[in-house]
């Protein structure tokens, strides 16, 4: 599984800077501060670490591109900081972009750089079929497998690989890489792992519910159900009570079912009246717009000019004596200008105002009737209250409590149903138990029938890692060791003579750890059949083995194992690659291998810088300061 690093270039105001790295053992050598961390960090920044860039970094670097081969690839991975750190730039072997991939999932993003690295190297299928945590829902990603390849200096004498509270991730790599199972058991046992939680979810929560309902009767269960039966038989008590005593109200007063039928036939006969009354006003409004229309048509037939006064000198006419039919002003007799239309339409008005006279009548007789037919409504009503009010008041107030009993009880009945909701929630919380349980078991019998999951022979594999391991510990000459070394076959972690890598003391422990590293490269580079990339990046062994004499003779004997055990000799061309960054390395080990040299003032890391912490600090890092590194 190739992942080799061919070179990085840092973008500052000056620039890009590039450094070769493409050797299959690298040593980056340099006093302290001159930039040998950040170089790693730069790579792993590259490849979607979130790291904690030195303060130098910060102040001058914009952005950082790292040259690898991933799979069968050649790729530049060029990723800046500030507000585009969460996008890596993927170009291809001659600078042209090809796409970019956000670090971190984005609404939106079908693929995260994680997944593409991991395509790459025909990991993803395998890492995405394991799913971790209580709810299996995370998954494993790159930044985990870098887990196995990056060790910083400020880990090696504090856990092999992970610290303890990733555990669980570190075993799963493991197994998928060494072949200890594949990824369809994996996905097998992830929806298990899913499926249980979910149990495990809702059946703390049913807990949970359960004890708080049973500490009080009113949400009891038992005494829930226990009164709903008592007021569901109660209920069907009272109605039943309720319905005899209306029947028997019936049944006793069945004598008045005549008055009750005269009432009806009254109310019957006051409606028609009622109608009979709006019929005439209709009849008579109709009759008095006739005849107002008769009365327009005369007046303007018979209307005349009446001369009260003289028109030359204005003397009143109306007392001087005239004879009847003759004109006040001249004396003379007035003809008669009545006509047989006049006479016809005097004779249209006479009829008119006797239908007027007539309807009107009609309709005082019609409210006669209609005023007694009212009268005998009021008469047979009086007349059956009466006879009600003597012999229903024995059940009149019966049936008034057995309706308030009916209403109680139900009333109840409903405020019961409401305390008994979180019930039913609980029995539909276990109905879904009972559902993923046989979910569950379905998944326990495809278990039964998958056959074997692993791969490699685990007998083979701990065998060739043991050997590799004991190799490694005996070259490294530790104090007081007793030559027993091996790998714990259920933790996959490195024991030496009987005591666990917590046991162990600082240096030793840095020791330890590179020697487990080594173990597990040299089986991925010498035996086959394993996933984990044929890259391991050390920062700064030495820094935690110690500086006296004994302390830097133990750490040249660590980087001669490096040389005796991976086989890395002038003329190999096995696709594996070493870097180690530390102060300084023994000069016969410098010798057989490429060495990057770090210098300040001269040569460090970032070329062009007087001052890497200078007194500008505060206004260079609110300008590029990013959060997100």
């Amino acid at each position: 599984m190739t992942l080799r690093f061919h070179s990085l270039a840092i973008q500052t105001d000056t620039g890009w800077h590039e450094r070769d790295l493409n050797a299959q053992v690298l040593g980056v050598v340099g006093p302290v501060n001159t930039g040998k961390s950040s170089l790693l960090d730069s790579c792993m920044y590259c490849l979607g670490r979130k790291v904690p860039f030195r303060k130098a970094m910060r102040r001058h670097v914009r952005a950082v591109e790292l040259t690898a081969r991933i799979g069968d690839e050649v790729v530049r991975l060029r990723r800046g900081r500030g507000h585009r750190a969460n996008l890596v730039e993927v170009r291809d072997q001659g600078g042209t972009l090809v796409r970019r991939l956000p670090v971190r999932a984005t609404k939106g993003s079908s693929e995260t750089l994680s997944d593409w690295l991991l395509s790459l190297l025909g990991l993803r299928g395998g890492l995405a079929s394991v799913r971790l945590g209580r709810g299996a829902a995370t998954q494993l990603t790159f930044d985990d497998l870098l887990g196995y390849l990056y060790l910083p200096q400020d880990s090696l004498d504090q856990h092999i690989l992970f610290p303890e509270a990733q555990e669980d991730r570190r075993k799963a790599l493991f197994e998928l890489l060494f072949g200890l199972t594949n990824p369809e058991w994996e996905r097998l046992q992830g929806e298990k792992r899913q499926l249980q939680g979910q149990i495990r979810t809702l059946r703390t929560t049913v807990r949970r519910h359960t004890d708080f309902l049973a500490e009080s009767e009113t949400t009891n269960a038992d005494a829930l159900a226990s009164e709903l039966a008592g007021l569901k038989r109660q209920e069907v008590a009272a109605a039943a009570r309720l319905a005899r005593l209306r029947t028997d109200a019936r049944t006793t007063d069945s004598a008045g079912d005549s008055l009750r039928g005269q009432l009806e036939a009254a109310r019957h006969r006051a409606d028609a009246t009622e109608k009979r009354v709006d019929d005439l006003r209709d009849q008579a409004r109709e009759a008095r717009r006739a005849l107002a229309t008769l009365d327009r048509q005369v007046g303007k037939r018979t209307s005349s000019i009446t001369v009260t006064s003289c028109p030359a000198c204005s003397t009143d006419l109306t007392a001087r004596p005239t004879s009847p039919a003759h004109c006040h002003l001249c004396t003379e007799p007035i003809a008669d200008t009545d006509t047989v239309d006049d006479q016809t339409l005097r004779a249209s008005r006479q009829r008119a105002t006797e239908a007027l006279a007539a309807a009107q009548s009609r309709v005082e007789h019609a409210r006669q009737e209609a005023k007694a037919a009212h009268s005998e409504v009021r008469r047979v009503r009086n007349a059956l209250d009466q006879r009600s009010a003597s012999i229903l008041a024995p059940f009149t107030e019966a049936i008034a409590q057995a309706t308030a009993d009916v209403e109680a009880i139900r009333a109840r009945l409903a405020m019961l149903g409401r305390l008994r909701e979180p019930h039913d929630r609980i029995r539909a919380m276990q109905h879904n138990i009972l559902t993923l349980e046989a979910q569950l078991e379905e998944l326990n019998a495809r278990e039964a029938d998958f056959g074997e999951a692993v791969v490699a022979n685990p007998d083979d594999l701990f065998e060739y890692l043991d050997g590799e391991f004991r190799k490694a510990i005996g070259e490294q000459e530790l104090p007081w060791y007793a030559g027993r070394a091996r790998l714990d076959p259920t933790t996959y972690l490195p024991l030496v003579d009987g005591q666990s890598f917590g046991d162990l003391g600082g240096g030793v422990k840095c020791a330890v750890a590179v020697a487990y590293s080594v173990a597990l490269i040299s089986y991925a580079i010498n035996f086959g059949p394993c996933d984990l990339p044929m890259l391991l990046v050390i920062d700064s062994p030495r820094k935690n083995v110690g500086n006296n004499a004994e302390d830097r003779a133990l750490a040249h004997r660590i980087y001669r194992n490096f040389l005796t055990q991976i086989g890395a000799r002038e003329g190999l061309v096995r696709p594996f690659q070493v870097i180690l960054a530390d102060n300084d390395l023994p000069e016969d080990i410098a010798k057989q291998i490429k060495v990057i040299n770090f210098d300040y003032p001269n040569e460090p890391f970032i070329p062009g810088i007087d001052d890497p912490h200078g007194e500008d600090d505060d206004e260079i890092e609110q300008q590029h300061h990013d959060s997100a590194d």
